[in-house]
């Protein structure tokens, strides 16, 4: 077990029943003198006791995995998931399954899984530099009014559409929003960014993957303010025709603590898909 270090532990926002799990998982495993415990949005940056943490184990979905992935990311600190939610793409644990398995990821003794992010630029905004695991999606502000964007790759022009917005994803995130608009599902251990138009007025809208080393580069044409949401979670400035929005691969990486074989993600994904 990890013992010069930190565990911490992360629950769902006001679900009394991650909370249960977690207390009941320091008990158990004799945790309480080197852990810490907060709800997700407690979770900052700049909290001192990221500096000694070796692993956070996240009780709770993949939502709350989203909302706690990118600080994990900036420190290093690998991230095991108990799923309490419906989807757990990247869960790894069942709450069944803690007492039979968790000693494994608790000692390190499982594979370290890398994840892909995507970092998030607006042209005049030197504070927007903002990171994703899953995805960055631009739309109208007013819900279902088109909007017109172009999208260039490696200044490259690509297409230009009249849409109810456009996905930005990773591969992570090609399982989420995206997949429900339609696009491929990619490996998540992969290194591509894909470009999903979101219902296109008059076109195919066909979506297309490229290079994780690319840039893309979004820009609003006609709408007066658009909104981003980046991770789910929607950018506090609006984003209007004087702006490019520049997509591309993170310096940080999303890291999993892994048991199962890399393969397994299809026997999940088979399983999800026949429910």
């Amino acid at each position: 077990m990890v013992s010069e270090n930190l565990i911490g532990f992360i629950y769902k926002e006001n679900s009394s029943q991650a909370m249960k799990l977690v207390n009941s998982i320091i008990e158990d495993f004799a945790l309480k003198n080197n852990s810490w415990v907060l709800s997700s949005p407690e979770l900052h940056v700049d909290n001192e006791q990221l500096k000694e943490t070796a692993l956070i184990i996240v009780a709770g979905g993949d939502g709350t995995i989203l909302k706690i992935a990118g600080v994990s990311a900036v420190h290093s600190i690998p991230i095991v998931g108990i799923n309490l939610g419906r989807v757990g793409f990247m869960t790894e644990i069942e709450p069944e399954e803690i007492k039979s398995k968790l000693s494994k990821y608790l000692c390190l003794e499982t594979r370290l899984e890398k994840r892909m992010m995507l970092e998030v630029n607006i042209s005049g905004n030197e504070k927007s530099g903002l990171h994703a695991l899953n995805d960055v999606v631009i739309s109208h502000s007013v819900v279902g009014n088109l909007i017109d964007l172009s999208i260039k790759v490696d200044d490259v022009f690509i297409d230009k559409y009249r849409a109810d917005g456009v996905i930005i994803a990773s591969p992570t995130g090609s399982t989420a929003y995206s997949f429900s608009a339609g696009g491929p599902i990619m490996f998540p251990e992969a290194k591509n960014i894909l470009i999903q138009p979101l219902v296109p007025h008059m076109k195919i809208g066909r979506a297309m993957v490229i290079s994780g080393e690319s840039t893309v580069e979004v820009g609003i044409e006609n709408a007066n303010q658009a909104i981003m949401t980046v991770d789910g979670k929607q950018y506090e400035t609006p984003v209007t025709q004087n702006n490019q929005v520049t997509v591309c691969k993170s310096p940080y990486i999303a890291t999993f603590l892994r048991e199962k074989d890399p393969k397994a993600f299809y026997k999940d994904l088979f399983e999800f898909l026949s429910n």
